[in-house]
């Protein structure tokens, strides 16, 4: 995915006016006064009620009680209509037309968007704080940017240092950690819902997964200096010290109670020159106090020189956070820029839970200039514990069938296929199946499965066979494509089962 830049620059002129700029390589410079729409009296009620909000709706997959429904549908109309005005605010006369105008031009290509790269001047950092990711187009076309994957947003960090992108790379490696000081987590199923989301990639050779053995400051420092990470993936809690103006992580202290570790001694252990993206799944790990510039954990570490950081700015559930994980890393792994990976990621969420506004928590923080991480990865195998060193902390690999034995007449229902069992390509690997396969065939393979497909923002090849393939995979449906492409009596699905091997009941 390939994207136009354009800088959103907002400074503060006075009370409750701004300067917003808008800035681009092909459109120039622009620039309006706007006057921000809430009072801060106003805006603290909306933005507990959003926090509210977001985090409620998600709950409903949790269980939810019928008679929270009426009020959750008045507060889905305050979130449009708070969106809007956060819109309106921003895009005024001649920024509107700047976008407008980047837009036309980037979709007139295939595969092209515009990157919204918002950024405050330091005498603007009280809106830094305001969830953003909820604008809203208040045009006829009255959508969220963020859930059309060709208009990404970014907080950005404007620094003159170039972040380069690791060349190609063996496995993606992610470091894992789970800081339970309050024991109030479920360690066991935090642990079990990221492997299950990263378990098609661990299959395929494309993601290693180790956890930190522990929740002290010392165990990151010792599972850093004893590998090649890539990512820092941390779940647990997050927090501010009013009187430091600074961020935290709760960590244990090695007794009974927590340490605070600060953001500006986190990225002091964990940055390497490898270390591309640090994700962020703490309650707070988002967030910027209103009068120190960079005090959240997010953006102190990517000034300090972590080229992309993804943190929750409330609260998010189980079930959006393993999605989250699954369509993030899937695209990370594929060599796409990081925000189109959240823009991916943020559609998965909403297709998968469609009454759910947990899309808007996620928020990227970066410094890269075109998003992009890692180039592209080899297809490696997952490493065994063999080769690991005793006592090192490996994801086991549940084991898996046989690889299906070709049969002589390719026709009807492959060999080991019924209704109570299921078997599944490997997703990550999946889409080799389609190609060659037109965007008409591909359509008419959602129409056969019932796969919704309407309301993606671009009918592209690509777009339809990765919504195609998520959909159907959470569902555990994907057995059914490959039937209906062994009716075809495509000769693919057959080298690609025989190249791929295994299969995962």
């Amino acid at each position: 995915m390939n994207y136009i830049d354009l800088k959103i620059s907002v400074g503060h002129l006075s009370d409750q006016t701004y300067n917003i700029k808008f800035e681009s390589s092909q459109g120039g410079e622009t620039a309006e006064k706007s006057e921000f729409p809430f009072v801060n009296e106003t805006l603290e009620k909306q933005l507990e009620q959003i926090s509210s909000i977001l985090y409620t709706t998600g709950t409903r997959f949790m269980g939810r009680r019928p008679e929270e429904e009426k009020q959750e549908a008045f507060s889905g109309l305050e979130i449009e209509g708070f969106g809007k005005a956060l819109f309106d605010f921003l895009f005024q006369r001649e920024n509107l037309a700047h976008f407008r105008t980047l837009f036309t031009q980037a979709t007139n290509e295939p595969n092209s968007g515009v990157r919204l790269k918002l950024y405050f001047e330091p005498n603007a950092n009280s809106l830094s704080a305001i969830p953003w990711e909820l604008m809203r187009d208040s045009s006829a076309r009255g959508d969220f940017l963020v859930l059309d994957y060709r208009i990404p947003l970014v907080r950005y960090i404007n620094l003159a240092q170039a972040i380069q992108p690791l060349k190609e790379v063996e496995t993606l490696n992610i470091l894992g950690m789970i800081s339970n000081p309050l024991k109030d987590l479920n360690v066991k199923n935090e642990k079990k819902w990221v492997e299950e989301a990263l378990q098609g990639l661990i299959e395929a050779g494309l993601v290693h997964l180790q956890w930190v053995d522990g929740d002290e400051f010392r165990d990151i420092q010792s599972s850093i200096r004893n590998g090649d990470w890539h990512v820092f993936h941390y779940i647990g809690h997050g927090g501010y010290d009013d009187e430091r103006d600074e961020g935290f992580l709760v960590l244990s202290d090695g007794k009974d109670g927590t340490r605070n570790l600060y953001a500006r001694d986190l990225s002091r252990i964990v940055r390497s020159e490898k270390l591309q993206l640090v994700l962020l799944n703490a309650c707070e790990g988002a967030t910027t106090d209103s009068d120190e510039l960079f005090s959240s954990t997010a953006s102190t570490l990517v000034i300090d020189g972590i080229p992309a950081v993804l943190a929750m700015q409330y609260p998010i559930t189980d079930t959006a956070a393993i999605e989250l994980s699954r369509s993030f890393y899937e695209s990370i792994a594929d060599g796409q820029p990081v925000d189109y990976a959240l823009a991916d990621a943020r559609l998965n969420i909403k297709y998968s839970h469609p009454d759910s506004i947990e899309w808007a928590t996620p928020v990227l923080f970066m410094r890269s200039s075109d998003g992009r991480l890692i180039n592209s990865l080899k297809t490696g195998q997952p490493p065994s514990n063999e080769d690991k060193a005793d006592g090192e902390n490996v994801v086991p690999i549940d084991p898996i069938i046989p690889p299906l034995n070709t049969p002589t007449k390719r026709s009807g229902t492959p060999d080991g296929w019924d209704e109570n069992n299921v078997l599944k390509v490997r997703k990550s690997k999946f889409k080799d199946v389609l190609e060659g396969f037109t965007i008409d065939e591909l359509i008419n393979f959602c129409d056969d499965l019932e796969v919704p497909h309407e309301n993606l923002p671009a009918k592209t090849r690509d777009a339809v066979a990765r919504e195609m393939i998520g959909w159907l995979d959470r569902r555990k449906r994907l057995g059914e494509l490959v039937e209906l492409i062994n009716e075809e009596g495509r000769e693919q699905i057959w080298a690609v089962l025989d190249h791929l091997g295994p299969l995962e009941v």
